[in-house]
């Protein structure tokens, strides 16, 4: 982010300025009446053209990445790939949802959203999660603004974020301003705040959205809509802002899933436990896969894409024969047999 011009020379004026214009039910429900969420610095966080340029090029990379995999799970689904890629992908996930991440139906669907969890370190970032149900669009989007309103140039700026949302939401709709439902559960509800300050962000650029709870769903064959105060609203597309983990504590979760299945309504993120996985990254270090994956990606993407993921290891109990030892993994220059 590159400072163009500034508004005003005194730091502590411009922070209190940005604090002031948060919405007054701030941007994260963390038992705060209003105001920031957390400290806000008098100008936003400095990168290099350099890095705003590799970071771009990231976005690419981690699709084709979310692809690959995807294609290695059913591949190992069909007996096409190793079956201990499904296994351990599939373990501890009741069989519903399996069955709705293998659907033809969800086959090509992927998150529209995704954030990689970087760290900076000397050599470069690193990712340590790929996060497709990621907080804080909300949080950025709305500190873009008031940044930009400093006289600061931010990446995506003025309205990226919003805009690159809106774009998302008309592609996977097929409509340019789609009625839509950002569906917060409970266990995300501290997210509740930002994901309203998009909601209205959206509706403001033409986009009818509203943010509610799952319980204010009303799902039916010839409709459905959403409840948001006394007011009832017909969508047609909900962005899930759940994990698939949390589904039991979930009201209307099996109905809204059924209407994306029967195609009564358009869901994204797609239902596909598997593409929310941390243990990707795992596969994606494991030398007995790498044929599989070069076959999946172009050439260099699978060295670009080991070299900023930090290396990963499945944590497996069960014991491997006295010849072997867990590929990579080793301790005080010893290979490790056992965990």
């Amino acid at each position: 982010m590159l400072v163009t011009r500034a508004r005003d020379l005194d730091p502590q004026t411009r922070s209190l300025r940005i604090i002031k214009n948060i919405p007054a039910d701030g941007l994260f429900d963390i038992e705060q009446t209003g105001g920031a969420p957390c400290r806000i610095g008098p100008e936003p966080y400095r990168i290099t053209p350099e890095m705003a340029a590799a970071l771009k090029r990231q976005g690419r990379l981690w699709l084709k990445f979310l692809k690959a995999s995807n294609h290695l799970y059913l591949k190992s689904v069909r007996g096409e790939a190793p079956s201990w890629i499904a296994e351990y992908l599939d373990a501890g996930k009741p069989p519903r949802i399996l069955d709705f991440g293998r659907m033809n139906r969800f086959k090509t669907q992927f998150p529209m959203v995704l954030r990689p969890d970087l760290l900076l370190t000397d050599d470069g970032p690193v990712a340590c999660e790929l996060d497709s149900v990621p907080g804080g669009i909300g949080l950025l989007a709305c500190l873009t603004r008031l940044y930009e309103q400093e006289g600061f140039q931010c990446v995506g700026s003025p309205d990226g974020m919003v805009a690159g949302f809106q774009r998302a939401l008309a592609r996977i709709a097929g409509v340019q301003h789609p009625k839509t439902a950002i569906v917060v559960s409970e266990e995300s509800k501290m997210y509740r705040p930002e994901m309203r300050w998009l909601a209205e962000a959206l509706r403001e650029g033409g986009t009818p959205c509203w943010t509610a709870a799952p319980e204010s769903l009303e799902i039916s064959e010839t409709s459905t809509s959403v409840r948001v105060g006394g007011d009832v609203h017909p969508i047609g597309l909900v962005y899930r802002f759940f994990e698939l983990f949390d589904l039991p504590n979930v009201p209307n979760a099996e109905p809204l899933l059924n209407a994306a299945k029967l195609k009564w309504i358009r869901l994204t993120p797609p239902p596909k436990a598997h593409q929310e996985e941390k243990l990707l990254f795992a596969l994606l270090h494991h030398p007995a896969l790498t044929s599989l994956w070069e076959a999946e990606l172009e050439a260099g993407e699978l060295a670009e894409l080991r070299a900023l993921v930090i290396p990963t290891w499945v944590l497996d109990p069960r014991p491997v024969p006295p010849h072997a030892t867990i590929a990579g993994l080793s301790l005080a220059d010893q290979p490790v047999q056992s965990w």
